[in-house]
């Protein structure tokens, strides 16, 4: 699991706060999408090389049916998982899904990306370098975008609900790539930590998250070299709030 655990109130928040449409990123399980039946939009269908293979992983989308047991019993099977995010708009499933699949591969840094913003790891920070007009054309008139974070509950963007009209392919300055690529430090991090067999089973994923990104902020203060870095992050995985005290 990359995340903590979902809350056992997750689907009760999810049903209380009214209508929505589900993003769920298929890379995280491959195939659920065959759990919630024929009515979903997959967002990677108008890429080149779709078949098969890429439905399973490409993000999709579908109504929420609170009155459903099937759709929620696959859905507390991503618990731990970021990969559930609700969206609030005025827009049908179809409009939004078509909005956001423009989304998915963007230009930068001279190539083409996969923006990532299903993953629920990535989705604040791809929301905090997007500009307002940047912003608009992704989210278009929804006013609340919900995803279920690090900590396993709920997060919420709050969004105004401006309409800007689509401006060609959406592309990211140099800038705005390089501040993602410094944001993703810590679950790389992380992802060489398990190459190395490394984990802490006795703290939460999130405290695991939280505990490297310290050691990563102490280690360029140090300026340590990659390897040292590497072993400082170690560390921080067995006595995090050792690491922590020394960032404080």
């Amino acid at each position: 699991m990359l995340i903590d655990a979902f809350t056992p109130d997750w689907l009760d928040k999810l049903e209380a706060a009214g209508p929505a449409y589900l993003l769920l990123d298929g890379a995280f399980i491959p195939g659920i999408h065959k759990r919630f039946g024929n009515d979903v939009r997959f967002l990677f269908e108008h890429l080149p090389g779709w078949r098969d293979a890429v439905r399973d992983v490409s993000p999709f989308m579908f109504r929420f049916d609170g009155r459903s047991l099937a759709q929620k019993q696959a859905l507390n099977e991503c618990s731990g998982w970021p990969m559930i995010s609700a969206i609030r708009t005025s827009e049908s499933l179809d409009t939004l899904a078509q909005r956001l699949a423009r989304w998915c591969v963007v230009q930068a840094a001279g190539q083409h990306i996969n923006l990532r913003f299903p993953d629920t790891r990535r989705l604040p920070d791809i929301y905090g370098v997007l500009c307002a007009e940047q912003r608009a054309d992704m989210f278009g008139p929804a006013v609340r975008y919900s995803y279920l974070g690090r900590d396993g509950v709920w997060n919420h963007i709050a969004l105004d609900g401006k309409v800007q009209p689509s401006q060609g392919e959406p592309k990211l300055s140099d800038e705005q790539f390089n501040e993602l690529l410094v944001s993703s430090e810590g679950d790389s991090m992380l992802a060489q930590l398990e190459r190395r067999s490394v984990s802490n089973s006795s703290i939460a994923r999130s405290a695991q998250y939280s505990a490297v990104c310290a050691a990563i902020a102490l280690g360029k203060a140090q300026k340590l070299a990659r390897n040292e870095m590497l072993d400082l992050c170690e560390q921080a995985m067995s006595y995090p709030q050792q690491i922590s005290n020394q960032v404080g």
